[in-house]
């Protein structure tokens, strides 16, 4: 190689760098030297790379506001006309929608005027905007047909010809090939690995049918509807002249000995078929003297209860309720109940609160009175657990009060007299206010409500406040020595519809 190229360039015009893979990196002084080689390298066959030289590379430009519809041949020709050549123009499409937009990659043949393009203002009877690309020097060049970096699929010298090789396994072949041995490794391991984390459950039902033969259509319906594997019957009321089917369904029975239409079994599994028990009463009997009981229940050994559930339905005609145990290779996740206490609760504090709020010396005399009473106490326990969280200490009552009153008080309520005129949603904004720095202070949780934490912080309502004030300021004004504020007690003659002047917060 290095013989070849000392024959086509002379001395000093070219340098040689060996690579790796055999791969040798020559660098041209001049231009002749260049295409010397290039077309040597063409005519004997020799695998290479190379860069476009600058002088032949197309001067790119971006035209923007030029609707996507205009034709590029009428573009190429205006452009023509201001004497520049055009080597190709591309619309450029949306990345995610695909569709066209109003923007135009222009390449132009490398000429002395091409800078005096940008000068242009308006083509095809539009107002355009040309301007340079925007170039991402971060990414790196790459050919999308043999992959390699530093050169583009338009400089590509691979042929057909040219065996593929695989960037997976390095094979001569190429990479979507479903026979790469790496695909295969890849394969069975995602295969392995499914057939481990797939999730299969197994849903068996138990009822007590009552007389099978008359629910068939019924059945059809609950087992299609619950996707049921296998339905454990008892008293199907079967004899030897019943018949009865389910499509996708393989039934087994046992008929009473002596052939009567009473007692008997039966189990209905799926043709393509791949325990716990339930706590409240299955059995409701029709007879009003029989108390429901649990009847049907699954029994289990060796499975864990977090891969099994269990639940009642109501779709089949009995006064035995059907059950459904699931049982799934996974764990199944369950909603949690709701409880009124946990493992933190400060009973105590709940004790405390009880007998802070109970009266014993109480005199019923009537019936409705004891009803009363009754209630009251419920309220005060159901109020006692829901302030367990937040209830706040007598001290911390005293350090809130100690903020409230001399530091964010004053405020607030500063010229309240006149202010408090203002309008139900102004007066609204103060009240909000004031109960998200009651919320903030106590970490009530949300179900305790405004008028709770206003009770027990000992807080009046922002109207209180204002009713409470004005009261007092007009009293004063009463007895007050100068005769001259006597008169802002007199009521305002020009009155507005739904005014509310001083004088009226009093009421």
């Amino acid at each position: 190689m290095i013989k070849r190229i000392q024959k086509i360039a002379e001395q000093e015009q070219c340098f040689t760098k060996s690579l790796a893979n055999n791969i040798v990196k020559i660098n041209c002084e001049t231009p002749e030297t260049y295409k010397e080689m290039i077309r040597e390298f063409n005519e004997q066959g020799i695998y290479h790379h190379t860069y476009q030289l600058k002088e032949e590379r197309a001067y790119r430009i971006v035209i923007r506001y030029l609707h996507h519809s205009t034709r590029i041949k009428n573009i190429k020709q205006e452009l023509a006309e201001l004497e520049h050549r055009v080597r190709n123009i591309i619309n450029i499409y949306h990345k995610t929608t695909k569709e066209p937009l109003n923007l135009l990659f222009v390449y132009l043949e490398p000429t002395q005027n091409n800078k005096k393009i940008y000068e242009i203002t308006g083509l095809q009877n539009r107002i355009v905007k040309i301007e340079p690309p925007h170039s991402d020097k971060t990414n790196i060049i790459q050919c999308t047909r043999c992959q390699q970096y530093g050169h583009t699929k338009t400089d590509c010298k691979k042929t057909r010809e040219t065996p593929a090789r695989c960037a997976l396994c390095g094979g001569n072949h190429p990479a979507k090939y479903r026979g790469c041995e790496y695909f295969r490794k890849v394969t069975k391991e995602i295969t392995k690995r499914n057939l481990f984390q797939t999730e299969e459950t197994l849903r068996t039902a138990q009822w007590n049918a009552s007389g099978l033969p008359n629910h068939q259509e019924d059945i059809k319906i609950f087992l299609n509807i619950n996707s049921i594997d296998s339905l454990l019957i008892s008293e199907t009321h079967f004899t030897s002249r019943s018949y009865f089917s389910i499509p996708n369904y393989k039934l087994y029975h046992t008929n009473h000995p002596e052939d009567s239409p009473h007692g008997g079994t039966a189990v209905l599994i799926r043709e393509k078929n791949r325990t716990s028990t339930g706590t409240p009463p299955k059995y409701w009997p029709t007879d009003e003297n029989k108390v429901p009981d649990l009847l049907e229940f699954f029994v289990t050994n060796g499975i864990s209860p977090n891969y099994t559930n269990e639940t009642a339905n109501l779709d089949l005609p009995s006064d035995h309720i059907p059950i459904i145990a699931t049982i799934s290779t996974s764990v199944i996740l369950r909603k949690s109940k709701p409880r009124l206490h946990n493992s933190k609760t400060n009973w105590n504090l709940f004790r405390e609160i009880i007998e802070n709020n109970t009266e014993l010396k109480i005199k019923l005399k009537e019936p409705t009175d004891v009803e009363n009473e009754r209630q009251m106490k419920l309220l005060y326990i159901f109020n006692a657990i829901l302030r367990l969280d937040y209830w706040p200490r007598p001290l911390k009552i005293a350090q809130i009060i100690m903020i409230l009153k001399p530091v964010i008080k004053p405020i607030w309520t500063y010229d309240k007299e006149l202010w408090g005129c203002a309008s139900k949603s102004n007066i609204t904004i103060m009240q909000s206010a004031q109960s998200k720095i009651l919320r903030t202070f106590t970490n009530a949780p949300g179900y305790v409500s405004n008028h709770t934490l206003h009770t027990d912080l000992k807080t009046p309502y922002v109207t209180e406040v204002i009713r409470e004030k004005s009261t007092k300021y007009f009293n004063k004004l009463e007895n007050h020595s100068n005769p001259l504020l006597q008169s802002l007690q007199q009521p305002h003659q020009n009155r507005r519809l739904k005014r509310i002047w001083p004088p009226d917060l009093r009421n």
